[in-house]
């Protein structure tokens, strides 16, 4: 077969060239559409759609390594659209444990999907790149439901969580733990809790009794007491010990007699000091009456001699007076 080339108004015939064996034999080779059983050197076996020689479409894929089978869509050799993800069986032999139903992007659940873990736990809702995140629902073995909020597959955000008829907890969490601001009701006692919750541990809150809402017969609020007055009385005790210096006479009594003594000593001392500022004090107050005595004196003196020179002036007055005459 000869190709003709027409280019600047000169014929060119060129012989056609064959492709080599080699490539005829993989485009032969390349798996299309729809195909039996495909198996592989490592023992899996894969029964289902094919496009340009990669799982593309329907078909379920058989793991020898764990005893995972797949079962769903496949999109350019990964798993990604709606499928099923079965396990061996945990106590039973040769049985498949359907894990998980629902959506899949890059080999990984993303999506809607609902998970049948092996201990008993059932997971509803939204997951991101095989973890839970978004919405969802957790029902546990034990009964108890919690509904709301995930993040990398733990609680994180707003959710109600039930444990049955124990107590209901409504409000924030983070890492799988109470935390922010939340409403604990504990449906058995008839109390509502309404507070701050930091890693679990309530900070601080209101505490309401409703005993018309309780379950079982209704506990009010215990009055609040000393839980252990010997621990008390012993911590007490030994408070005395570290300030006073006392000697225990008994392992159970305390020496009030070396009390008494410690005590006498400073009142004592505390007398001495009262006595002392109160002699200083007396002291300058004599200083001072002494002192104002001694000016007194003074100044009589010199109000003495002014007035026997006013007199002496006035006698001399008289006699002037007798001579004009």
């Amino acid at each position: 077969m000869e190709r003709i080339i027409i280019r600047d108004k000169y014929v060119l015939q060129r012989k056609h060239v064959e492709p080599p064996l080699w490539k005829k034999w993989q485009k032969l080779a390349e798996r299309e559409g729809l195909r039996k059983t495909t198996f592989f050197l490592n023992g899996d076996r894969y029964v289902g759609e094919w496009h340009n020689d990669v799982k593309h479409g329907v078909g379920t894929y058989w793991y020898k390594k764990n005893g995972e089978v797949y079962s769903g869509n496949w999109v350019k050799g990964r798993r990604s659209g709606y499928g099923t993800l079965s396990i061996p069986h945990p106590t039973i032999e040769n049985e498949n444990w359907k894990y998980y139903v629902g959506n899949w992007k890059n080999d990984k659940q993303h999506g809607y999907g609902i998970c049948y873990f092996t201990n008993g736990d059932v997971f509803e809702g939204q997951w991101k790149y095989g973890k839970m995140c978004g919405w969802g629902r957790m029902i546990y073995h034990d009964g108890s439901i919690y509904e709301g909020d995930w993040q990398n597959g733990t609680r994180n955000g707003l959710g109600t969580f039930n444990s049955g008829n124990n107590y209901i907890y409504n409000g924030s969490w983070k890492n799988n733990l109470k935390d922010g601001s939340g409403e604990l009701k504990l449906k058995d006692k008839g109390i509502n809790i309404d507070g701050f919750w930091m890693e679990g541990c309530l900070r601080c809150g209101l505490v309401q009794d409703d005993k018309d809402k309780c379950l079982t017969p209704y506990h009010p609020l215990p009055l609040l007491e000393l839980a252990n007055i010997d621990e008390v009385l012993k911590n007490a005790k030994q408070d005395v010990i570290l300030r006073y210096g006392t000697i225990f006479h008994d392992a159970k009594t305390v020496s009030t007699d070396a009390i008494m003594s410690t005590l006498k000593e400073e009142e004592e001392e505390e007398i001495e000091k009262v006595e002392g500022s109160l002699s200083e004090i007396l002291e300058e107050c004599m200083f001072e009456i002494k002192e104002s005595l001694v000016f007194y004196q003074e100044d009589s003196k010199d109000d003495m001699t002014e007035s026997d020179e006013i007199k002496s002036s006035d006698h001399s007055s008289n006699t002037s007076s007798d001579f004009s005459y």
